[in-house]
C-alpha cells in the first residue's frame, strides 16, 4: 500500500522538522529549545531566534490571545504583554467582579453588578443607583429603610423625642404618646386641660356648679350670671334679681332672702341679725 503525500501533510512535515512542533501542539516543560517555537499558534515566539516569519516577545507562549500588540480582553491579564493586564482590569476588593467587568466600587465588598442593595445609601449593584428605600430626603441622618416613617420631617425619625405637636414623631405608630396620661383621648396639646381626669377634655359637657372647668374652655363654672350682679347662678339663689345675691346686706321686711344665706327671710333687727 502506498502512502499519499498531501500538500498540507507535507507542510507540516515540514514544520515539525524546523520547529519540532506542530501548531497548538502543548508546550513540552522541559526543552532546551521551547522559548524559540510558537506552541500557542499566535504568530509569536518567546524569543529569537523565531521559525519562518514569526516574532519574539510572546510573554504566554500557552495563550492565543497574549502576544506584543493583542488587544486587552477584560480577563484579568496582560494580553498585549506590555508588562500590565489593561485599564480596569482589577478586582482589589475580591469580590469577584473586575472594574472592567462593572465593579463600580472595587474597594467595597458589598458593591458589584447584581448584588443585593442594602440600606446604606450607595449603589450596591452598580445599576446607577441606590436602592428604593435609600433616600434622606429631610437631612435628619435617617433613611426610609431605616424607619423614618416621614422622610420630609427632619423632626420625625426612630429615637426623636416625641413633642405634643399630633406628630409621630419618634416613629414608634403612636401620636403624641405620653401627652395623654388620662387615656381620654384628648392630648395636653390638644386642649385637655386636665391629663389626670379622664372626665375633663374639650368634648365633655360642662357641669353647673362643681368648680370644675369640665369641657376645658376656661370659663369654671359655665353657668349664667343672667341678672348681672357679678355672682353666677352657682352662687346666687336669685339669678333673676340684681338685688339679690350674697355681697348684700339683708333687708329686713322685704320678704326676700336678699344676701342668699338662707337662715332667715327679713331677720328682725340689722343686716345678719339673728346668726
Amino acid at each position: 500500500m502506498t502512502l499519499r503525500t498531501t500538500p498540507l501533510i507535507a507542510a507540516l512535515a515540514g514544520l515539525w522538522l524546523v520547529t519540532g512542533c506542530l501548531p497548538g501542539t502543548v508546550r513540552p516543560d522541559e526543552d532546551p529549545d521551547q522559548e524559540h517555537h510558537d506552541w500557542d499558534g499566535d504568530g509569536y515566539c518567546e524569543e529569537e531566534p523565531c521559525p519562518d516569519d514569526q516574532l519574539p516577545g510572546d510573554c504566554d507562549d500557552t495563550d492565543d490571545t497574549v502576544y506584543p500588540g493583542a488587544e486587552e480582553l477584560c480577563d484579568g491579564i496582560d494580553n498585549d504583554c506590555d508588562g500590565a493586564a489593561g485599564e480596569g482590569e482589577t478586582d482589589t476588593d475580591g469580590d469577584g467582579f473586575m472594574v472592567c467587568e462593572g465593579d463600580c466600587d472595587d474597594s467595597d465588598t458589598t458593591v458589584y453588578p447584581g448584588a443585593d442593595e442594602i440600606c446604606d445609601g450607595i449603589d450596591n449593584d452598580c445599576d446607577s443607583a441606590p436602592g428604593a428605600d435609600e433616600e434622606d430626603l429631610d437631612g435628619d441622618g435617617v433613611m426610609v429603610c431605616d424607619g423614618d416613617c416621614d422622610d420630609l420631617d427632619p423632626g420625625a425619625y426612630p429615637g426623636a423625642d416625641e413633642v405634643c405637636n399630633g406628630v409621630d414623631d419618634d416613629c414608634d405608630g403612636d401620636v403624641d404618646d405620653g401627652f395623654d396620661e388620662d387615656a381620654d383621648g384628648h392630648t395636653t396639646c390638644a386642649g385637655d386641660c386636665d391629663d389626670d381626669d379622664p372626665d375633663v377634655n374639650p368634648d365633655m359637657a360642662e357641669t353647673t356648679c362643681n368648680g370644675i372647668d369640665d369641657d376645658c374652655n376656661e370659663h369654671t363654672p359655665d353657668a349664667p350670671d343672667s341678672d348681672a350682679d357679678g355672682y353666677a347662678l352657682c352662687d346666687d339663689c336669685d339669678d333673676t334679681d340684681f338685688h339679690v345675691n350674697p355681697g348684700l346686706p339683708e333687708i329686713t321686711c322685704n320678704g326676700l332672702d336678699d344676701d342668699c344665706r338662707a337662715v332667715s327671710v327679713d331677720e328682725r333687727g340689722s343686716a345678719h341679725v339673728g346668726t
